[in-house]
């Protein structure tokens, strides 16, 4: 039996943001953050971030975002939770971690470093 397989509106919306995202910023990346459990959120989940970032710049950003203290660590997951280099530029890790929508997905998560 062979079922037409229909795409939410959702998806295609969020397939033509990406896209008309991509196509005006040429330079930029996509990247929507969630929170795990117990991080403090940020302001706003969605962000058109420079391509030749690099992580340890963005895992900077997200601490000054969230006023993190020095003693807790700040992990940061893309895709389907996967740690990269800190030296990576944003657009490696968007090649490689996209979703299909092309949206990059990042997840971060605080943890106690000190004790």
């Amino acid at each position: 039996m062979n079922r037409k397989v229909t795409k939410s509106p959702k998806d295609n919306t969020i397939k033509n943001y990406s896209s008309k995202i991509l196509s005006k910023y040429p330079d930029k990346v996509p990247v929507i953050f969630n929170t795990s459990s117990g991080a403090p959120p940020l302001d706003k989940r969605k962000f058109i971030m420079p391509r030749d970032l690099q992580v340890s710049q963005l895992i900077y950003i997200i601490r000054q975002k969230v006023k993190l203290q020095p003693e807790k660590g700040l992990f940061l997951f893309f895709g389907k939770n996967n740690m990269v280099s800190t030296n990576m530029l944003l657009s490696e890790v968007y090649e490689n971690f996209k979703d299909s929508d092309g949206i990059l997905y990042a997840t971060y998560s605080i943890e106690n470093t000190f004790g």
